[in-house]
């Protein structure tokens, strides 16, 4: 029983929470239809205050889903008033702020609501929400009245009520000519009562035409994308075509740049196969020495780093710390794959993206970001061209032109980042982009499309508007002109690269003959440039001489052991490593068919009210 009553109390407080601090006793709606369907709107309203308040918002809706524009003009009401523009709705604000009431009250409201001209080729229709769905409170009864300018069919007028969607219709009087009226008594919360007339086309003449800004949308759209593909294409010849890449084969990697630096360079990343490299180039240096107790590696530190570049001191600190050994199952517990991300590939960008070692030339920076600017822009302004006279439809489409930049300038610098792309990665690059321009188009289509425009502009002014934005990000992002020492760098670090892929067995047979631990001295920069399965191979009919800086109780046999190693050694932390640095309801207004009853609160007006 106590459940019983609890329940019961919950309902009520969850029900006087929803309900109006009143319920209206009498709903009389007198509408006069002129032939330029404008509707002259007379409503007397009986109202009963539950609790005080200053009065009333009437909400009557302008702006609806299918693109119709009404305009509510000559308001007049028989008590204080104000009016408010809010969303779809104005919002006539009944009462004083100085003075509550209580009780009865009633409230007489006028106003003239014009639709202007209906879109349908085949007839003219009245489709009008006697009493809007937005009423949050009981009506005990209404009864309307509507005079139309010309005589109707009685076979084409229906009166339909209920919550909305509903088709349920109920009895109304017509005087065989031009007059509807008819009553209803209990209208519960949220129900509508909508009255629906077909008439013949041409019914209706001189109503207002409202404007169709899409052939205008088009002609922004189209002049800004010609004026912005201009702009973008002189600033992409003059400050965005490199020189061209001489590559000449070199035995060397560049001078002053460990494996760490030519890995960032060559795929701009500092990544776990970066550092695994470095492991080896401090090993080859003198740093460190790798021992295998056959059951993981164990790196013992010999001295500091004496004089290095910042971002290899910080990698080597954290790596060791106040430490002078430490197994690879160690290394996984720690924090590097934080500093790797956090410290390390910042000191890089900060290295090579400044003073004398930038690989970006100054000026072809700004005008990327120049660039960029003029992309948005244009994302903006096409945006809102496409959605003249619909702000709320504006924001959507500018939100999804940029967004669309966005993710576009995302996927160009990740292709970009690469000195050589295959083919098969262009053609699947040029498969996205497509896609995705196909999908902005249709999604923009979408909201622009009204039923006040011309689809075919439309259309064209959405393609238009992600084709070019999707030029815009390639351009934008291909504005990155090399400085001379990134040009030097890049040969460089590509001739070296040539080299270690196509090296002839004679030379290398020359190479070692000056050099016994030659291959050791260019193996971590082989794993930077992800060759050191090719560079192994090379080495693999020359005579064997073991690295002096591994020692284990396993004889080695051949150079391919050093490639395993770095596998079996990469592997044993790399996935922790890497793991270790990522931490409302229709308004009405919809669109009908010849013949249909339409259905309750989907006619154009109605609306509702709340108390203040």
């Amino acid at each position: 029983m106590k459940k019983l009553f609890a329940i019961i109390a919950l309902c009520f407080v969850l029900f006087t929470l929803q309900a109006e601090s009143f319920y209206i006793e009498n709903y009389d709606i007198s509408i006069t239809v002129e032939e330029n369907r404008v509707y002259r709107v007379t409503e007397n309203i009986d109202m009963y205050y539950t609790s005080p308040s200053h009065g009333f918002y009437r909400d009557i809706p302008v702006n609806y889903d299918s693109g119709f524009r009404a305009i509510l003009s000559n308001i007049d009401v028989n008590a204080t008033w104000d009016e408010e523009e809010n969303n779809d709705y104005i919002s006539i604000k009944i009462g004083d702020a100085d003075r509550l009431v209580e009780g009865r009250q009633h409230y007489t409201i006028s106003y003239d609501y014009d639709l202007g001209a209906d879109i349908y080729p085949d007839y003219d229709e009245f489709y009008f929400n006697i009493i809007g769905p937005e009423w949050n409170c009981n009506i005990n009864n209404v009864s309307f009245n509507v005079d139309f300018p010309k005589p109707i069919d009685r076979n084409k007028i229906w009166l339909t009520f209920g919550e909305y969607g509903s088709t349920s219709q109920i009895k109304y009087s017509f005087d065989g000519s031009r007059s509807v009226s008819g009553s209803l008594s209990g209208l519960n919360n949220n129900q509508a009562l909508t009255l629906r007339v077909e008439m013949d086309e041409g019914y209706f003449v001189g109503a207002r035409v409202p404007k169709d800004y899409s052939a205008l949308g088009l002609s922004i759209t189209a002049i800004s994308a010609i004026i912005v593909l201009i702009i973008l294409i002189v600033l992409y010849k003059k400050y965005g075509v490199d020189k061209p890449i001489v590559i000449v084969p070199r035995f060397e990697p560049p001078e002053g740049l460990s494996p760490l630096a030519v890995g960032y360079i060559y795929d701009s990343s500092a990544d776990d196969r970066d550092f695994s490299a470095m492991i080896f180039y401090w090993a080859d240096k003198g740093y460190i020495k790798i021992e295998d107790d056959n059951k993981s590696f164990i790196l013992h530190k010999v001295k500091d780093l004496d004089s290095a570049p910042d971002e290899e001191k910080t990698l080597f600190n954290a790596l060791f710390g106040s430490r002078d050994s430490l197994s690879t199952k160690e290394i996984a517990s720690t924090n590097l794959g934080l500093i790797l991300q956090n410290k390390v590939k910042p000191s890089l960008v900060r290295r090579f993206s400044k003073g004398e070692q930038s690989l970006k030339a100054k000026k072809s920076e700004r005008m990327s970001n120049l660039a960029a600017i003029i992309a948005i822009i244009f994302a903006i302004v096409s945006g809102i061209a496409i959605n003249i006279g619909d702000m709320e439809f504006a924001v959507f489409c500018v939100f999804i032109n940029i967004f669309y930049f966005a993710i576009c300038s995302v996927l160009v610098w990740s292709a970009s980042r690469k000195h050589e792309i295959s083919t098969p990665l262009t053609i699947l690059f040029a498969i996205i982009m497509i896609v995705m321009t196909l999908i902005v188009t249709a999604v923009t289509f979408s909201f622009a499309i009204t039923v006040r425009c011309t689809p075919i502009f439309v259309f064209i002014s959405c393609a238009i508007s992600s084709i070019l934005i999707a030029v815009a990000a390639i351009l934008s992002q291909l504005i990155t002109k090399r400085s001379e020492y990134g040009q030097k760098i890049v040969e460089e670090i590509l001739g070296y690269r040539e080299f270690i892929e196509k090296v002839e067995i004679d030379q290398l047979k020359t190479l070692i003959d000056q050099d016994p631990e030659y291959y050791y001295h260019n193996l971590s920069y082989a794993i930077a440039l992800g060759l050191e399965d090719k560079w192994s191979k090379k080495f693999e009919n020359l005579f064997f001489t073991q690295a002096s800086w591994y020692y284990s109780s396993n004889p080695i046999l051949d150079y391919y052991f050093y490639t395993r190693m770095f596998r079996r050694f990469n592997s044993s932390y790399t996935s922790k490593l890497i793991t270790s640095g990522f931490e409302g309801k229709s308004s009405g207004g919809s669109i009908t068919f010849s013949g249909s009853s339409g259905f309750s609160g989907g006619g154009f007006g109605g609306g509702g009210g709340r108390s203040w």
